[in-house]
This record gives C-alpha cells, structure tokens and sequence, in this order.
C-alpha cells in the first residue's frame, strides 16, 4: 500500500515539475530534454500563434495566470500532505501551529490572558484550547473564547498602567490591560491564526477528495 503510494508521490512530483518546466522553462524542473519531434511542434505552435487573433494574445497570459494559480496550489499541498497522498500530516501542521503560538503569544507578541464577559477580575491565560478555538471557529467549542471583554498583555519599560500578575507557563507575567490600539493588533493576529485554520480545512478536504478518486 506504502510502495503505491510512493510511487503516485513521485508521479505528482513528476507532473508538478513537468508544469514549472511549461510556466518557467527552466531546464532542472524539465523531466527530459525536447526531442525533435517536440521541437517541430513547438515551431508549428509559434507559427500558429504569430497568425492568431488578438484573443489569442490576451487569452494566452490569461491562461499563464492560471496554470500559475495551479501550481502554486499543488507546491502548498505537496508541503502539507504529499501532493494529497499523506492527509494525515496537515494534523502535524495542524498541532505545530497550536502549540507553537502558546509560546509565540506571551514571549514573542506579547499576550499573555484575556477576561470574559461577566467576569472581568478572572484574567485567564491563552491555552491550547482557545489557540485551537480561534484557529477553527467554525466549531466554537466554547462561547467565552469569543466573548472577550479585555487583553492583557506584558508592559514595555516605564508603562505606567496597573500592572497585574497572570501565572502562565511555569511562570509569573506582569501584565496590563491592553489599549483599544493593541486590541486591534491582537484580533489581528487572531484573524492571521483563523487565515491558517482555513488553509488547513481546504488543503486537508482537497487531500482527502483526491485519495477518494
């Protein structure tokens, strides 16, 4: 079954290459070099081409755009699931992401916890579950990673806001209340998180769709 696979891999990797070879003519990406029968076609397509109409020349960049788009959609897929032979490996991607941005979040941006509606004195850390929430809103597993009241995030040197203490990670952060400005930079981040989630989802449907075939 591996062996099968393997070889449908390397046959997708051919093709994939075959079209970089078509967009960008460049010679490592071609699986072998033109024979003459090749070249008298691409002579009689040239020919063809110079009598065409003006259509022809606004078709062919248009068709150039395309083939472009394919490509690159086919070099996402064949990162995060083998040409969409292997969807099992965008869950790899899937938990690196997640558990990658409970370290990016605090050290990296900043953002250490949030308070809920209804309950502003509970500053709560972000966690593998509202990373994994927010990233994948379609399912909502709970309504509270969505009803965010405020953001608290590690002040700068010399900010004068209260400061609290949030324990997250093993350790005590000093935070504040986040500005209407950094609120905005953190939902920002959080719609980039959502942005990856919907890559996932489509590339994992379109894995699964071509093992179907």
């Amino acid at each position: 079954m591996d062996g099968a696979k393997d070889l449908k891999i390397r046959a997708a990797s051919a093709a994939f290459k075959s079209s970089l070879c078509e967009l960008f003519g460049v010679p490592w990406f071609c699986p072998r070099p033109l024979d003459s029968n090749t070249q008298v076609d691409a002579a009689r397509s040239e020919q063809q081409n110079s009598s065409s109409s003006i259509w022809s020349t606004i078709e062919k960049p248009l068709l150039w755009c395309e083939k472009l788009a394919v490509a690159g959609l086919d070099f996402i897929l064949s990162i995060l699931a083998d040409y969409g032979y292997r969807p099992e490996r965008i869950g790899w991607f899937v938990a690196i992401t997640v558990f990658g941005s409970i370290f990016v979040f605090p050290y990296w941006l900043g953002i250490v916890g949030y308070t809920v509606e209804g309950n502003r004195d509970k500053v709560i850390p972000i966690r593998v579950l509202f990373i994994f929430d927010r990233m994948l809103p379609t399912y909502r597993i709970r309504e509270d990673n969505y009803k965010i009241e405020r953001y608290y995030v590690v002040p700068k040197a010399k900010d004068d806001r209260p400061k609290a203490i949030v324990r997250h990670l093993g350790k005590d952060w000093p935070v504040v209340e986040a500005t209407d400005d950094e609120r905005e930079k953190i939902e920002g981040y959080l719609d980039l998180l959502k942005f990856l989630g919907l890559v996932f989802t489509v590339f994992i449907i379109a894995a699964i769709g071509k093992l179907a075939r």
